[in-house]
């Protein structure tokens, strides 16, 4: 399919609509003959098997049997009436299973809603279910006069409900007072929309897209100013085919994502504007106009410059107000804007506005291009969060103050709605942006970073700690965790293996997935494969296999066949939807358009590329210009190439080896020998990202990423604005992408979680694991006392002092306080809170108290980023969470709050009867070390609080805050029991130092030091079938890490030492 240029105009209309879509193919004759064929079957099934056994299988019955002539006809020699008689009350059985099964799918398609499971019908449900589905396609097909037109067209048919109707989308000059309900929220829960058909609205009608909880009586209320004129509307949209399938009926339903033809005179009600500005005339139509934000930017400035009154801010931010911007983040706060954003400006009154062609109203007027025209994003972001400018024609007193609206401004204008139900979940929408990047390459990079840091602690050695990020560099570590889903990425995992395990099961090729798109609700896969979808998928409409989120799905799929399609990469989102491009599919992908746009694009496909779950099974091959991530990325996965000039001859090389093997196998290409089970060599596609043009042909094993247009493959042409447009399959989304700056701190984080390889001439067992005098032997050589007192004072030096309120406590136990008690070391819990106080919300409760108890004399702002990262609160609600939180934590036998009022602006923090296990902990171990050997068992009872891994068990998008403090109590629990051990093994007490490494172990179950010291106790003790267990426990634990490495070269020598023994 080709692509045909857009205009400018185009351009801007594009970048103001509100949510793409993806046109789906149209309907074909195929699909006309498999429609005719399913209701023909269904036909006969229903209304044919009844007639034939009236006919055939008539039962001759008279009155009741009674028992003894049902038991005289089951004993007595049958002449083949009884099985007759019972082979037609089988058949009878059969077809009333199967007629209701036909009923309760086609009810719940003409509803709209998802079928019931009917218990011990799965298979006759099943059944009915692909002919229902089959046959309801000759309700959507579309006239072939109407179909041509669309074919003439570029494939991609854009519904312009907001930038191409200036009656609709906008409410007078000042539309952003109250947006308009046909605009999308990203809040908004609604189902899969981003596999559909997008037709452009017919004739002149405006349209509009309908939200959950829209009724044509609102529809016209709204749009048409009284909603006794619902009848136009839905005149207009009786029998025209939706999105789904479905089409409007007599009963008035309507769904979301269903597009609706608007009667040409509509008009919406104006809103109440500011008063000091007046609202011009609600039927002069005016453009949408841009404005990118520069360095040194205000609001305020912004409306001085370009509306010609720096009191306008209001309007500008408002009519901004939460739109996700396309490098990142979202206007929440009228002093915080972000260089590279764009901004709508509403319509200006001035003599130099834009006019409008009225003889083409789906046509904006060309805006000026010194305040309109979005230029290219700065690479890098700045934020501004200092006071604004003054204006120069404004005094002081009639600056706007953001923070105390007006009273002609509500409270709730001025920032986003937040409810308390809101700020107390922790939810993640799959179409919010991170840095630029979608939820799932955020969900990559912090899984990358975890097992990176995990490999670190494996193989720290005592008194250590390991490198956390700097200030900038923890901000973007903290936006990404905050945006993280792991369970979107399992779920397409397990979905994508119980499909190829199904394949593989009937002797089916895997179907040619080119694209997939996950919403809250379902995994739609967009094939070319004309089959009928496979266990677990269902139909949904033409090259759409569709699988509900909720349906349950076997995990046990076969293990060669987890990755059927290794090359998934995320390209952006549609609506509530995150879409994903499979390279295979494309062999060459073209990232062309507007060039710091396609720079962008092109990082953020090499980061996820490099540390995506999905991608694991690829060999990635990166251009110089990506040689920091080459460099910090597994060499077995991500390779450099020095010179561009050389990736020409390596993709053919690469191209012509496969080509022979899949000769050899007798197969075509890798997505037929990956399906068979043939060629394994060719199943991990290499995967290049090159300005030089070169091409790959599709499942040739070969995928290529260029910026440099020419030639075949698939096109992603990207915009200023964040839009892109993929061709062939005429997907419109946002694309993902990340700044120059933003991709060198990803990079920078990748570099302090990466452990260098020790060299292995430098090993020294006695450096790592202290060989105390009374057990040395003649092959394990003595550590000298001033040795062992030094890898103590390390140790001692590198640990947290406890807080001066627990240096002047008693010990654990001598004083039993009925105070709340955090507990972190393990799964997180506050105990003895206050009883009988039922609390809905205690995980956020709890995690609040634990950061006030870690980190005292927190600030409001503070507070804020720790508990909703990256979101406004406002004052109030903050409090009103505040005080449920000291509600339920209770207050203290003389009658003080444990979560201490606070005066204005001041320090958060939980009072003195608040006691924490860490603290302890902390406590406890500095007393022991200070000991010497004599402080054995203080060392013992703070590992006695150790009940698992620091903060175990925690929704993985709270405890933002808590990452450097989790790693901290790691090192310092791993660091404590490696001094017991050597304590206990010095006193020959094996026993107790295979206790102590075991509890070390339940906050690091992959520590080398303390499986080192556990084998060193199993030999001491002369248990070779315990050094065996352990050593396999080890290594099973270091390939859940990383499955190509091996034990390390301390642990390999102290086996070899031991054995020499």
């Amino acid at each position: 399919m080709t692509h045909h240029p857009r205009s400018r105009d185009t351009l801007t209309r594009r970048a103001a609509r509100p949510e793409p879509v993806l046109a789906a193919p149209r309907r074909t004759a195929g699909d006309l003959v498999r429609g005719l064929g399913a209701a023909t079957l269904l036909l006969a099934l229903v209304a044919g098997i009844p007639a034939l056994l009236l006919v055939v299988g008539q039962l001759h019955v008279v009155g009741m049997p009674s028992w003894s002539t049902v038991w005289g006809a089951l004993t007595r020699p049958d002449d083949g009436h009884l099985f007759l008689a019972a082979l037609t009350v089988l058949a009878w059985l059969a077809w009333a299973t199967f007629t209701f099964s036909v009923i309760v799918e086609a009810i719940a398609i003409l509803r709209g809603l998802p079928s019931p499971r009917l218990p011990l019908l799965s298979v006759p449900q099943h059944a009915a279910a692909a002919l229902v589905a089959t046959a309801a396609v000759l309700l959507t097909l579309h006239p072939a006069s109407t179909a041509a037109p669309a074919a003439a067209t570029t494939g991609v048919s854009v519904v312009l409900d907001a930038a191409s109707s200036p009656a609709i989308s906008a409410s007078g000059p000042h539309r952003s007072a109250a947006p308009s309900r046909a605009e999308p929220r990203a809040d908004a829960a609604r189902p899969n929309n981003a596999i559909q058909p997008a037709r452009a609205a017919q004739g002149t009608h405006r349209s509009v897209t309908v939200h959950r909880g829209d009724t044509l009586w609102g529809l016209a209320e709204r749009y048409l100013g009284d909603g006794s004129r619902f009848r136009e509307i839905a005149r207009l949209n009786y029998g025209r085919p939706q999105p789904d399938g479905r089409t409007l009926s007599d009963t008035h339903w309507i769904y979301p994502g269903w597009v609706l033809l608007l009667p040409t005179h509509a008009e919406p009600s104006t809103p109440a504007t500011p008063n000091h500005h007046p609202a011009p005339k609600a039927s002069r139509p005016h453009t949408d106009r841009t404005y990118q934000v520069r360095h040194g930017d205000s609001l305020w400035s912004i409306a001085e410059h370009h509306l010609g009154d720096g009191q306008r801010w209001r309007e500008i931010y408002q009519l901004n107000l939460g739109r996700d911007q396309h490098v990142g983040g979202r206007l929440t706060d009228p002093d915080v804007i972000l260089t590279g954003w764009i901004l709508k400006l509403p319509p200006t009154t001035s003599t130099g506005t834009a006019t409008v062609d009225h003889h083409n109203t789906d046509r904006p007027a060309r805006p000026s291009t010194s305040t309109t025209t979005p230029a290219a994003p700065a690479p890098h972001q700045h934020l501004h969060s200092g006071p604004r400018p003054e204006p120069a024609s404004a005094t002081a007193t009639a600056r706007p103050q953001p923070a105390d609206p007006s009273p002609t401004t509500s409270a709730s204008a001025a920032v986003p709605a937040a409810d308390a139900a809101d700020l107390d979940s922790s939810s993640v929408g799959l179409n919010q942006i991170a840095l630029g990047l979608t939820v799932l390459t955020a969900t990559g990079i912090v899984a990358e970073l975890t097992r990176r840091r995990r490999r670190q602690q494996q193989r720290r050695r005592p008194g250590n700690r390991l490198p956390m990020p700097d200030a900038q560099a923890g901000i973007v570590e903290r936006t990404l965790r905050a945006h993280q889903d792991p369970i979107t990425i399992e779920t397409l995992t397990q979905a994508l293996a119980a499909l190829a395990a199904t394949c593989r099961a009937s002797g089916r090729d895997l179907p040619r997935v080119q694209a997939v798109t996950l919403s809250p609700e379902v995994l739609d896969l967009s094939t070319d494969d004309p089959g009928d979808p496979v266990h677990p998928f269902m139909p949904a409409g033409p090259g759409i296999w569709r699988l509900n989120r909720d349906t349950a799905i076997d995990s046990t799929a076969d293990a060669e066949q987890l990755n059927p399609y290794p090359a998934l990469v995320t390209i952006g989102t549609a609506g509530d939807s995150v879409v994903l491009l499979n390279l295979e599919a494309a062999g060459t992908l073209t990232v062309a358009g507007d060039q710091a746009s396609a720079s962008d694009v092109l990082r953020a496909l090499a980061v996820e590329l490099a540390t995506s779950a999905l991608a694991t099974a690829t060999t990635l091959v990166l251009s110089p210009e990506f040689a920091d991530l080459a460099a910090v990325s597994d060499s077995g996965r991500v390779q450099g190439c020095d010179l561009d000039d050389a990736t020409g001859p390596r993709v053919d090389k690469t191209t012509s080896a496969v080509s022979e093997i899949l000769k050899d196998a007798g197969v075509t290409d890798v997505n037929v020998a990956r399906s068979r089970g043939l060629a394994p060599d060719t199943w991990t596609p290499h995967i290049f990202i090159t300005p030089v043009r070169t091409e790959a042909q599709p499942w040739s094993g070969v995928a290529i990423i260029t910026a440099t247009p020419g030639g075949q493959g698939w096109d992603l042409r990207v915009y200023a604005d964040g839009t892109g447009i993929l061709d062939p399959l005429g997907l419109v989304i946002r694309t993902q992408r990340i700044t120059a700056e933003d991709f060198d701190s990803v990079v920078g984080l990748l570099t302090l979680a990466t452990d260098p390889e020790p060299a292995r001439t430098d090993v020294v067992v006695s450096d790592v694991f202290p060989q105390p005098q009374s057990v040395a032997t003649p092959s394990a050589p003595r550590t000298p006392i001033y040795a062992l007192n030094a890898h103590r004072a390390a140790v001692s030096a590198a640990l947290s002092p406890p807080p001066a309120a627990e240096r002047e406590a008693n010990a654990v136990g001598s004083a039993v306080t009925e105070g709340p008690r955090v507990c972190v070391l393990g799964r997180v819990e506050v105990q003895n809170t206050q009883p009988g106080h039922a609390h809905q919300r205690k995980s956020r409760a709890a995690e609040l108290v634990a950061y006030l108890t870690l980190h005292p004399g927190a600030s409001a702002p503070e507070i804020d980023e720790a508990m909703w990262p990256g979101r406004r609160v406002t004052v109030e609600t903050r409090n009103t969470f505040v005080s449920r939180t000291r509600s339920w934590l209770g207050t203290a036998p003389n009658g003080t709050h444990y979560l201490p009022l606070v005066a204005e602006a001041g320090d958060y923090r939980v009072g003195a009867g608040v006691s924490c296990d860490w603290h302890d902990f902390l406590r406890l171990a500095n007393e022991g070390l200070a000991a010497g050997h004599g402080g054995a068992e203080d060392l013992e009872r703070a590992l006695q609080l150790v009940r698992g891994r620091p903060f175990l068990g925690i929704d993985p998008t709270t405890y933002i805050w808590a990452e450097a403090d989790a790693q901290e109590m790691t090192s310092s629990i791993v660091d404590i029991a490696h001094e017991l051990c050597v304590i206990r093994l010095d006193r020959h007490d094996t026993r107790a130092a295979l206790r102590a490494a075991a509890r070390g172990l339940l906050a690091d179950p992959a520590s080398e030091l303390l499986y080192g010291h556990a084998i060193r106790a199993a030999a001491l003790e002369g248990q070779t079938d315990m050094i065996d267990r352990l050593v396999g426990r080890l290594r099973a634990q270091t390939e859940a890490i990383d499955p190509d490495a091996g034990l390390s070269d301390e642990i390999i020598e102290l086996l070899s030492t031991l054995s020499g023994a």
